[in-house]
């Protein structure tokens, strides 16, 4: 197997190297459609940079759903793919409650008024993001110790679906409520579909799943967990750059007579 060109440091199988480079593609597309359809201009290069940095959760939240081994079983059946599939959603979750809580940290840091909207008689839309967060931890924590807590998976999986759709709505209205960045028809039409297909193709492939087009591996061949983690590294990583660059792009934009907070309400 050749190196792969998005993670060089590890090796990955042809399918292993497209869905990773979906995976990767996907997370970066919310910010993407801002640069295709004129973003609005900078406020200041710290608070872009948080604001990119919330949106790039945003997308990776509405990806989780379709980072599920159960949904590419029946497709690539390789033992060694599907365990890197579950532990790049595992991963990935944890990585995107950091990630969300260095967007509210600097935030509360660059406008103190922020920490108001952390509060349950906020405006709904702002405290609709620190909704999601908590579901996301609870998510992340009943996954970890559902055997201990002697949640019956059926109920547990029914629940834990209903609980991400949840949180991505909440990241959606989230964003949305900001009312600055998708502004435009064209930019909304395309985040709201962003954040909508990974649990409308969920919802697909629980009635229709996809073909088997390969053998299933043997037991033995399941890779170390470190690989996923190597992944998720990545991605973060890359979406630091592109976090640095979306507000770079922004702060050459800048006004000499704006200040952080250009609209009122400020936030």
């Amino acid at each position: 197997m050749p190196p792969s060109p998005v993670f060089p440091n590890a090796r990955y199988t042809v399918h292993e190297q497209v869905w990773l480079a979906a995976v990767l593609v996907y997370t970066l597309a919310p910010v993407g459609t801002l640069l295709v359809y004129q973003r609005p201009r900078g406020v200041d290069i710290g608070w872009d940079f948080a604001m990119a940095v919330g949106i790039f959760a945003a997308g990776g939240l509405a990806l989780l759903p379709l980072l599920s081994a159960r949904w590419w079983a029946p497709h690539l059946r390789s033992a060694g793919f599907l365990r890197l599939v579950q532990d790049v959603h595992r991963y990935l979750a944890y990585g995107l409650v950091v990630w969300i809580s260095v967007h509210v940290g600097l935030l509360c840091v660059l406008e103190p008024r922020t920490v108001g909207y952390l509060k349950p008689d906020a405006v709904p839309a702002m405290f609709a993001g620190l909704l999601g967060l908590l579901i996301v931890v609870f998510l992340i924590l009943s996954s970890r110790y559902r055997t201990r807590l002697r949640w019956p998976y059926p109920s547990w999986r029914h629940w834990h679906a209903l609980l991400s759709l949840a949180t991505v709505v909440l990241a959606g209205w989230h964003v949305l409520g900001a009312g600055y960045y998708y502004r435009s028809s064209g930019a909304l039409v395309a985040f709201l579909w962003l954040l909508a297909a990974p649990s409308l193709v969920t919802l697909r492939l629980r009635r229709w799943p996809l073909r088997a087009i390969s053998p299933r591996e043997a037991p033995e061949r399941l890779p170390a967990r470190g690989r996923a983690a190597r992944v998720v590294w990545a991605i973060m990583l890359i979406w630091l750059a592109a976090a640095l660059g979306f507000a770079e792009t922004g702060h050459w934009s800048l006004s000499t007579e704006q200040t952080l907070c250009p609209v009122e309400p400020c936030l």
